[in-house]
């Protein structure tokens, strides 16, 4: 090997980013949960991945995402942690072999802390003061059943009666908080829905803490997160199917210097 090689090598190890394997429980996934038979309920468990890994030397910085990113999922602690599924539904390990350019993702806000957040949805009548969900016609949506108004709201507001069009603004749809009712209200494409949301909410809420790290200002009030939450939409391998509810979300504790990659993939006959 030449001089050059060596150097370049321990550059490249100097300026990327290290993962190692990290333990951590998490409550949606702890035997005994509710949120994990809720889970199973709605068709989610199949399919849903969760891993931890430990960032070593180089410190996350929010400035330097797609570097992370790729990184990260290149890296073979995570490899060796996370499956990814084909059309079939047979699983696999990823790929360490992607083009850079395929990466597509978005930071996410966390600035909604509370479920009051979504009070608006009783307001609209989406959802009855008593907590049970309206209901409207059957009507699929990319492989999903939209059999009530929340999911209405959530999935599709342009596309249906129009009664819940601009009830959540763009940057309102960026926020974690919206992205994971939006996934347990969906499920998989064989979920058994709830008649009521406080289900959802409860699996939400705590989803949201597992997820992200909070702080109190000096108010004592105040909720602030500290955790930066990206979505990953795109990435070689990553996804059988470009089908919108795919998820994968990626959470950086600054704190703990970890990383948490929580992903479902959504297969259904018609995808």
């Amino acid at each position: 090997m030449e001089i050059s090689e060596v150097i370049e090598d321990e550059t490249a190890t100097a300026t990327s980013f290290q993962f190692e394997k990290s333990v951590r429980d998490y409550s949606f996934t702890k035997s005994q949960s509710r949120d994990i038979n809720s889970f199973e309920k709605w068709g989610l468990s199949p399919r849903l991945q969760t891993a931890c890994l430990r960032i070593s030397g180089r410190r996350f910085d929010a400035s330097e995402a797609r570097a992370f990113l790729l990184d990260l999922f290149s890296s073979s602690a995570l490899i060796e942690a996370l499956l990814v599924f084909d059309k079939a539904g047979k699983s696999r390990k990823l790929s360490s072999q992607m083009t850079p350019s395929s990466l597509e993702f978005e930071e996410l806000r966390s600035t909604a802390t509370s479920m009051t957040f979504f009070d608006r949805l009783i307001e609209a009548g989406a959802v009855h003061e008593s907590g049970s969900i309206k209901k409207r016609m059957d009507e699929d949506f990319h492989g999903v059943s939209i059999c009530d108004c929340l999911r209405e709201a959530l999935l599709c507001p342009d596309e249906g009666s129009m009664q819940f069009s601009g009830l959540f603004s763009e940057s309102d749809k960026n926020e974690l908080l919206y992205r994971l009712l939006r996934l347990v209200a969906t499920g998989g494409p064989l979920c058994q829905h709830e008649d009521s949301w406080e289900p959802y909410l409860d699996a939400t809420k705590a989803l949201y803490k597992d997820l992200v790290v909070v702080t109190k200002a000096n108010d004592g009030k105040t909720v602030n997160a500290v955790s930066t939450t990206f979505s990953v939409t795109g990435l070689d391998g990553l996804f059988p199917n470009d089908n919108p509810h795919n998820v994968c979300l990626v959470s950086v504790d600054p704190i703990r210097r970890t990383v948490t990659i929580f992903m479902h993939t959504f297969l259904s006959s018609g995808w």
